[in-house]
């Protein structure tokens, strides 16, 4: 599998875009949807599915540009879903910026966990709440995919809709028990690491 990370934007938000054969996944389009556009356009891509760790205006900016181009569906844990449809969740004003999802568009939600068919790899979703009531995380063979919930060296703030440093402490607690310390951990901001890495050297673990 394919594993492209679009970064160079004005919030250092992680986009990944998975390519396997003619399917791929889009994990987060905020505000790299173009340079996503046009890797799908430029390999091919037949179907896409869009996966998205949380609902933040800088996760979810750019889902229109897929969505001109692909019929894909989104997939979100559910207690951020309305983050999709109302501005002042997503806080998209703090961007100087609007967002609204056409209802009519497909989304599809978990609730605590979901596997997804789509690559040959499965792809397993986790409800990891904290940074907001809905946050999630992707594991797809040795990668997880953290959003905002775990970054290299440190979490999501918790300040904002939703969020709970307690329910985030709880979903630290589960990731380290769950995952295994050999698995690569690609976060929502900044860059990747091992997960025996990240645990060593994040001072929320």
């Amino acid at each position: 599998m394919r594993k492209i990370c679009l970064s160079a934007n004005i919030a250092e938000e992680n986009t990944f875009v998975l390519i396997e054969k003619d399917k791929a996944a889009v994990i987060d389009p905020g505000f790299n949807g173009k340079e996503a556009l046009a890797i799908l356009s430029e390999s091919g891509i037949k179907e896409v599915i869009i996966l998205l760790t949380h609902g933040h205006f800088d996760h979810i900016r750019d889902i229109p540009v897929i969505l001109d181009s692909y019929d894909a569906p989104i997939y979100i844990q559910e207690m951020d879903k309305e983050f999709l449809y109302d501005e002042r969740l997503s806080y998209a004003r703090a961007f100087h910026s609007h967002f609204s999802l056409d209802r009519a568009k497909t989304v599809i939600t978990f609730k605590e966990k979901e596997s997804i068919s789509f690559f040959h790899e499965e792809i397993k979703a986790f409800h990891t709440p904290g940074h907001t009531g809905g946050s999630a995380v992707f594991l797809i063979g040795d990668n997880l995919y953290s959003g905002d919930t775990l970054f290299k060296d440190g979490v999501g703030r918790t300040d904002l809709y939703t969020g709970n440093m307690n329910d985030l402490t709880n979903s630290l607690k589960f990731i380290r028990s769950k995952f295994s310390r050999q698995i690569n951990v690609l976060p929502g901001h900044g860059p990747s690491g091992k997960m025996e890495s990240v645990i060593e050297e994040n001072p929320y673990f």
